[in-house]
């Protein structure tokens, strides 16, 4: 069954996409007000929904049925969330960039810091990672 998901109001809530005019009765399938954001948009990696907060406390749920896998500090957040190749990325607002693997368990693959502050988000194009910094834009990537 297809899925959605809205932040609203300090709530998250998933949501099937098979419904039509007011389905807040009928067709969302959990909610919880844990690691609502206000800024960050949260992101659906294959099983699993992650969203950060503002204050920045990460938050993996498994996305069928919104049970709470992991919870870990990322430092303050505006930007939100982007995944590629089966990876996360958190780009917190001092430039640290972690990346996990999205699953069950808190799994920290890299983390890099950029000397800067950033509050954009992230975008991927063709295999790079672009990052607009206070003073900089970063292109992370092979040539």
């Amino acid at each position: 069954m297809p899925r959605d998901h809205a932040c609203l109001s300090g709530r998250i809530l998933l949501v099937t996409w098979d419904g039509g005019g007011n389905v807040t009765r009928t067709h969302i399938v959990w909610r919880t007000t844990r690691g609502a954001a206000y800024v960050p948009s949260p992101i659906i990696a294959g099983d699993y929904f992650l969203v950060v907060s503002d204050s920045g406390v990460a938050h993996c749920f498994e996305a069928a049925t919104g049970k709470l896998l992991w919870q870990e500090r990322m430092g303050e957040h505006h930007a939100s969330l982007v995944s590629a190749n089966g990876l996360v990325y958190f780009l917190n607002d001092d430039g640290v960039t972690r990346v996990i693997r999205a699953g069950p368990e808190f799994r920290l693959i890299a983390q890099n810091e950029l000397g800067e502050k950033c509050f954009a988000s992230p975008a991927i194009s063709e295999g790079h990672l672009l990052v607009r910094g206070d003073k900089h834009l970063f292109c992370i990537g092979e040539k």
